[in-house]
């Protein structure tokens, strides 16, 4: 006689939903009278997920900026450390690229938030990156400033 597979645990379920609902999917979940709300913010969560996948924008880097060539490594860092700090020269392409790379991984399950210390910077990168991605300002890509919120679910920045 077979046994059934094991049931994946809370973390196993969680995998394909947004970063910002698993908290309260994971207190619904202890919660045995609320199954039926688990199961429907879940799939709502993870349908948040599949539409962020669909709207993925081209992401091309242009060979011309320095922090380019070191794409490769930024990535392992990235993917191996909670924290990076990446220096580099005025233009050299880190905050386009940057934020770019992000979208690999986090961007899908999360928001990526990048902070200027200028409201016309703000403003700035966010056209320059949806300018770079190809993509309507406010969509994938967008900014928030005091008095002024041009963000959606959908972005990234």
């Amino acid at each position: 006689m077979s046994q059934a597979p094991p049931r994946p645990t809370l973390e196993q379920q969680l995998q394909g939903c947004l970063i910002r609902d698993r908290f309260s999917l994971a207190k619904l979940a202890s919660n045995p009278s609320q199954a039926k709300q688990f199961e429907k913010r879940k799939a709502r969560s993870e349908a948040a997920v599949q539409a962020r996948l669909s709207a993925m924008p081209d992401i091309r880097y242009p060979e011309i900026l320095p922090v380019v060539a070191r794409l490769e490594d930024l990535k392992a860092a990235i993917g191996q450390h909670q924290v990076v700090i990446v220096a580099g020269e005025t233009g050299s392409g880190k905050t386009t690229t940057l934020n770019c790379l992000g979208m690999f991984i986090p961007w899908v399950l999360g928001t990526i938030g990048h902070t200027q210390p200028r409201r016309v910077a703000a403003r700035t990168v966010a056209a320059r990156l949806a300018e770079e991605l190809a993509v309507p300002m406010g969509e994938q890509v967008g900014f928030q400033i005091r008095f002024g919120d041009q963000t959606s679910d959908r972005n990234i920045d």
